[in-house]
């Protein structure tokens, strides 16, 4: 349920993450998801927030040999 602007905005990064996995992959599209992410911080999402948007792996879920 979105009740607020940084709820709005971290759907809008789901839904360009969906368009960026179902293979559209466009220069216009890369643009998009940084911006939405910029948003998403100026917004007040955690960055926990807009990891799990764009559903990311934490570090402690990444696999060993990707962990510094």
């Amino acid at each position: 349920m979105i009740q607020s602007e940084t709820d709005y905005v971290l759907a809008v990064l789901k839904h360009h993450t969906q368009r960026l996995l179902g293979g559209e992959n466009t220069p216009e599209l890369d643009v998009t998801l940084a911006f939405t992410i910029s948003l998403a911080r100026k917004s007040g999402a955690s960055p926990d927030q807009i990891r799990q948007a764009l559903k990311l792996p934490t570090i402690s879920q990444r696999p060993v040999y990707y962990r510094n």
